[in-house]
């Protein structure tokens, strides 16, 4: 039987987590214009960019719109994110491979893998949500407190926020996460790897 869910600590060396948290305290220090999400991705085909997802508050349905650029940020610092989940996308590739075929299927061969460098707002709560691919981790970043993963399967199971942890799930399981802390964005580092086709 595989395994739905997996955690592992200290995912990240050092120094990667290191440089991550430098990122993202600069980030969490610098006025930014309110959205929901924003994230800087890299992906194994060379393809990187920058998404934000803004909310309209004052609309009772509340509309989001998009952008694939971020103006908070000059360019030299955004293509220092940029260079770094592109390190870590090559750099851990082999070990997310291998818990692939611990969690999917022991055959289970590294395809496409999207990974990005993800906050969000203080105080908001993502809608529940369910991710297609076969692979997919998020690894705690900062703050040093927060509220990691929780999973709806069978009522609301937390697993527990801890810097440098890696949560792992496999494709299509129901789940959520909210932000706990009123002074610090949540950052993470999100990975999305499908099976390669045969």
């Amino acid at each position: 039987m595989q395994l739905s869910r997996l955690e592992i600590d200290d995912f990240l060396d050092q120094e990667d987590f290191s440089k991550l948290c430098e990122l993202a305290e600069k980030i969490d220090t610098t006025p930014t214009t309110s959205c929901v999400k924003n994230n800087w991705y890299y992906t194994t085909d060379g393809k990187y960019g920058n998404l934000i997802r803004f909310c309209e508050p004052n609309i009772a349905n509340k509309s989001f719109s998009e952008q694939i650029f971020n103006p908070d940020f000059e360019e030299s610092f955004q293509n220092n994110i940029y260079d770094t989940v592109k390190n870590c996308l090559e750099k851990y590739r082999d070990k997310i491979e291998q818990v692939g075929k611990s969690m999917v299927s022991s055959d289970f061969k590294l395809g496409h893998v999207k990974m990005e460098l993800q906050y969000t707002d203080v105080l908001r709560t993502h809608h529940p949500h369910q991710h297609h691919e076969d692979l997919n981790g998020t690894v705690y970043i900062f703050p040093k407190v927060a509220k990691g993963t929780i999973f709806l399967e069978n009522g609301e199971d937390v697993v527990s926020w801890k810097p440098n942890k890696c949560c792992f799930h496999t494709k299509n399981i129901l789940h959520v996460f909210e932000n706990d802390i009123d002074t610090h964005k949540r950052f993470t580092l999100n990975f999305f790897a499908t099976r390669e086709a045969v």
